[in-house]
């Protein structure tokens, strides 16, 4: 979600393409952790009393969304991505990569909720 924050695309419509987007790039995440842990072990183990390197001695530096970029959040994505994953509990799929597809094709078919809900509240109102 920080890297939404951070992005900030100009649009709802846009921010739930650019979530949808990256569940179906990183769909094989499980993968990407045993990739990253088997690469860990390999790296070299410190010893102590010897310096390691700068770049092997820094550790990148996690930022949370300041309260602009939650605001962001709360108003442009977790609204559709919580009725999503209501869904998606509902549906049940086989697996998690087939899960993070289910999830990805329903926020882009229903990235305009807003408009959506609007047009659905105007045909309950009474003329």
């Amino acid at each position: 979600m920080n890297l939404l924050a951070k992005e900030r695309p100009a649009t709802e419509e846009k921010a739930i393409e650019w979530f949808a987007a990256f569940l179906l790039k990183n769909k094989n995440y499980k993968e990407d952790i045993k990739k990253a842990k088997e690469a860990e072990n390999a790296a070299p183990t410190p010893v102590p009393g010897k310096k390691m390197s700068k770049e092997t001695s820094e550790t990148p530096k996690i930022q949370l969304a300041d309260l602009t970029g939650r605001k962001y959040l709360e108003e442009a994505v977790v609204p559709i991505l919580t009725q999503a994953l209501e869904q998606l509990v509902k549906e049940r799929p086989a697996n998690s990569v087939t899960a993070l597809e289910w999830l990805a094709k329903y926020l882009v078919e229903n990235k305009n909720w807003k408009e959506k809900l609007a047009a659905d509240s105007d045909s309950d109102q009474p003329n």
